[in-house]
């Protein structure tokens, strides 16, 4: 069953990335992607992801110290804020 939602995850991921990818410019896209200055998106990825973690923090200060556990407050806090 875990095998099935997988495979199925990743047909529906395909069929949508297709719907929403249709009638670009795939060449027009590289080029854009060409002038990016990784560094700095590496640096903004990480500070995204660090962010439910310092806030998952910022909650668990606000517990008593065993309850909830922190990997459970940065689930809440990313599935919140989607």
């Amino acid at each position: 069953m875990k095998a099935f939602r997988i495979i199925l995850g990743i047909i529906l991921g395909g069929v949508l990335l297709y719907l929403a990818m249709r009638g670009m410019d795939l060449r027009e896209i590289w080029e854009v992607l060409g002038g990016v200055k990784w560094p700095y998106l590496g640096l903004a990825l990480g500070l995204v992801m660090l962010s439910p973690v310092i806030r998952a923090l910022r909650w668990k200060a606000l517990f008593r110290k065993d309850e909830p556990g922190l990997l459970l407050l940065i689930g809440a806090i990313v599935i919140a804020q989607t």
